[in-house]
């Protein structure tokens, strides 16, 4: 016998929780456009303009992260703005390694260098940076980047309930 649509919930949910480790989807936008050059295919959209298509969708092949950073520009004229910026987190780093006589560049992914939330970064009087990190595909587009395991919880409940 097959199970149902409902019984196969629990199983889609807990397995949709994890990434291959070669990376993940996330939204990236800048706090200012930045356009095309030679060796871009696109432009990098402004987050001002951020409204969750897949214009700002990247492939994120080094990082098991998806980023948030929140900062305030401060003006000579004393106001203030606070700017986003989105994108894959910063995990991976590079080395060179001799094989058979050969150099050979190695990247490695620290994937235990962040965990979900966020953090505040202060930096002398200037005002806090907030980062923001997630590791959910396409997860850092809400104003608050939130865990699925509030979404996991309630789908459980749901089917328990049913």
């Amino acid at each position: 016998m097959f199970p149902t649509v409902i019984q196969l919930i629990p199983f889609l949910l807990f397995t949709s929780t994890f990434f291959p480790v070669f990376g993940i989807q996330c939204y990236r936008c800048l706090p200012k456009a930045v356009p095309n050059t030679n060796n871009q295919t696109t432009s990098l959209e402004p987050c001002s303009q951020f409204d969750g298509s897949s214009k700002f969708v990247i492939d994120c092949p080094l990082s098991t992260f998806c980023m948030k950073r929140n900062f305030t520009l401060e003006f000579p004229d004393g106001r203030n703005a606070i700017v986003t910026e989105r994108g894959c987190a910063q995990q991976s780093f590079s080395y060179r390694v001799l094989k058979r006589g050969q150099w050979q560049t190695i990247n490695d992914v620290n994937e235990t260098i962040y965990q979900d939330g966020c953090i505040l970064e202060h930096q002398g009087t200037k005002p806090p940076t907030q980062y923001c990190y997630c590791s959910s595909r396409l997860c850092n587009a809400a104003s608050t980047v939130q865990s699925n395991l509030l979404i996991c919880f309630f789908l459980l409940l749901v089917y328990y309930i049913l």
